[in-house]
């Protein structure tokens, strides 16, 4: 059973260039696609009903891209099944790894830190070896 705060819907249009092979193409993707709750196709749209745990509408969007040609679709409505998609995946990877943000900057911080560290020894025997020479006896 899906929870419903996890359930979406969204809705592609079709350009009205679609052809046969196309919209068949999409529809033998879509039947191997695992964790949708239900979809519907016309001339028109998809409309898919899936839930966010399992599934993003970059999984769906990618399926229709790869198969519609970019050109076939106003560039606005391209870019923003493009930006919609995308800003879903993140949404979801957070949702599922809620705190991995935390384990990203620590990394950063870590990495950092063991840079500096090798930077500063570095320096330091550098510096140790230029005033060797120096050092009158």
């Amino acid at each position: 059973m899906t929870n419903k705060v996890y359930s979406r819907g969204r809705m592609i249009m079709f350009p009205d260039t679609i052809t046969n092979f196309q919209f068949d193409s999409i529809h033998e993707e879509l039947v191997k696609l695992e964790h949708l709750i239900e979809y519907e196709m016309t001339d028109e749209h998809l409309l898919v009903k899936y839930n966010l745990k399992q599934i993003s509408f970059n999984d769906i969007w990618l399926i229709v891209s790869k198969i519609m040609l970019q050109n076939q679709y106003p560039a606005f409505t391209w870019w923003k099944y493009n930006v919609l998609s995308r800003l879903e995946a993140n949404e979801k990877d957070h949702l599922l790894n809620r705190f991995g943000w935390y384990e990203y900057i620590a990394d950063i911080f870590v990495h950092q830190h063991e840079k500096n560290q090798t930077d500063t020894n570095d320096n330091l025997q550098q510096h140790y070896a230029n005033n060797e020479g120096n050092k009158d006896v």
